[in-house]
């Protein structure tokens, strides 16, 4: 039986020149041409357990080498299942660190993008369908439904606070920037790093249901219980009105357009591939450094197949990663339905359990030398 990046290779020889969908983003001609990347290139193909393979090449183009590692995993396979690995949403180690210690964990990759002073995710966090970091705001996410199921669409938080008679909308929950409304931080957010209070904020806590604070401008994440921020004349009057000791409710839920409820997801960066096998043209790059290390997420099959492909940049050698337009193209001759940044630069990174070992090893070289600092990674366990 072929191994499905093979199918793939088929796939896109069958195919020939990709067409090509087009970006929002207004083209730069200053951008480095996309080249082939899959087709007509030696992989050499590890299975890391029953469902699970990394498929690894390097292939020569005009500026140089591009290193390339691509994880698949079907996800309906029995025994495998994916998690955050997270110490706390504002704390940030790194990827090795957090995937220290955990049994049954094969690979895992960095996961999304994150404020890099505050540490935390800037996308949503969502884990067991509960929201971890999460506005109100429609955000691009990338996650697994209850059954394992691969798929993508936006989601947001709904929730209110209660106390009385009087209700009021919750519009953030452990966001690095504080927005317009009441907001809630949980003790996911740590305690590495206070929450930043935009002037005008006001905060409160609210433990085992009750108001336990004076209103003033608290900072810390709560132990247990809830931080509660009031950022808004109306937010700040409503915040500002119970009595310390008065019971006060926080419910929060998440919302999405997906096909089905998100059991667990992570935010992404632009689509780069929308449809079956065909790239997108069009996006933006920067010019002073084009072709950085790059993380991509994507699904095909159904949801049923995850690919993870990563792109290494070597600074000082002829490894360099790739644009956006570029990454689609790779994606795209991967074969998947969907694709979507996931981040990238010295945040790109690959670990594996490689057969023979008992240890997760770093499998590209990280841009800055060693490994970046980061909140959260994407984890892939079996068993």
């Amino acid at each position: 039986m072929r191994s499905p990046l093979a199918n793939a290779l088929a796939i896109a020889g069958m195919l020939g020149v990709l067409v090509t969908g087009t970006a929002a983003q207004a083209s730069d001609t200053s951008c480095p041409a996309a080249g082939t990347y899959v087709p007509g290139t030696t992989w050499h193909r590890t299975v890391l357990g029953n469902g699970i393979s990394l498929s690894e090449a390097r292939k020569r183009d005009s500026r140089g080498v591009v290193d390339m590692h691509v994880l698949r995993v079907a996800t309906t396979t029995p025994g495998v299942h994916f998690g955050p690995l997270t110490s706390r949403l504002a704390e940030r180690h790194p990827l090795s660190s957090l995937a220290a210690g955990r049994a049954h964990l094969l690979a895992a990759s960095n996961s999304g993008y994150y404020d890099f002073t505050l540490g935390a995710p800037t996308g949503p966090v969502i884990v067991a369908g509960r929201p971890w970091g999460l506005s109100s705001g429609h955000q691009a996410a990338f996650g697994f439904t209850s059954g394992n199921i691969a798929q993508a669409g936006h989601v947001w938080l709904t929730g209110t606070a209660t106390w009385g008679s009087s209700r009021l909308a919750v519009v953030g929950i452990n966001r690095p920037s504080v927005p317009a409304g009441l907001s809630v931080y949980t003790p996911l957010w740590g305690t590495a790093h206070r929450v930043v209070l935009p002037s005008g904020s006001v905060s409160r806590y609210v433990v085992s249901g009750k108001v336990t604070t004076a209103t003033g401008t608290y900072t810390s994440a709560p132990s247990s219980g809830f931080l509660v921020v009031a950022r808004g004349s109306t937010a700040v009057a409503w915040l500002k009105a119970p009595p310390k000791g008065a019971a006060m409710s926080i419910v929060t839920g998440v919302a999405t357009d997906a096909p089905q409820p998100f059991a667990q997801a992570y935010g992404v960066g632009v689509t780069l591939v929308s449809k079956q096998s065909t790239a997108t043209t069009g996006f933006s790059c920067r010019s002073s450094y084009p072709q950085p290390a790059r993380t991509a997420v994507g699904y095909t099959n159904g949801g049923k197949t995850l690919v993870i492909a990563i792109v290494t940049d070597h600074p000082g050698t002829e490894v360099h990663g790739l644009d956006a337009d570029q990454m689609s193209k790779l994606m795209a001759e991967l074969g998947v339905t969907r694709a979507f940044s996931f981040d990238g630069s010295g945040s790109t990174e690959l670990l594996a359990r490689m057969p023979g070992t008992s240890s997760l090893a770093i499998r590209n070289y990280t841009a800055d030398g060693h490994e970046r600092t980061m909140p959260l990674g994407l984890g892939v366990y079996l068993g």
